[in-house]
């Protein structure tokens, strides 16, 4: 199998860009929750985004000293475990196709 025309190939034989996410239904597009969703059972907060923000410096804790090509791959095994975990397509679909909704588009600088 080889990558698309035009795509750029990480490892051979995978493209790097992949075909547009089928767009979600308006039924299935509210199973996300896209409000403030971080806590830690058990635990107090004073400050409603403090869970949110001990996310925030763990998830960049876990990136110091890693080179570019490291990091990528924490991400894509934080993603991989993250939606497993998850485990609802439909939540999961919902997801990438909101991600994917705010890429902006590639500027050509040559």
């Amino acid at each position: 199998m080889s990558a698309p025309a035009g795509a750029l190939s990480i490892f051979p034989g995978f493209p790097r860009r992949w075909p547009a996410p089928p767009a979600i239904s308006e039924e299935s597009g509210k199973l996300l929750k896209r409000e403030n969703n971080f806590h830690q059972p058990g635990k107090r907060f004073f400050r409603p985004y403090r869970p949110g923000d001990d996310f925030y410096e763990a998830l960049i804790e876990t990136h110091r000293d890693l080179s570019e090509a490291q990091s990528a791959q924490v991400n894509a095994r934080l993603i991989l475990l993250l939606s497993n975990h998850i485990g609802d397509l439909n939540v999961l679909r919902e997801a990438l196709a909101l991600a994917r909704d705010g890429v902006l588009p590639e500027v050509d600088t040559g």
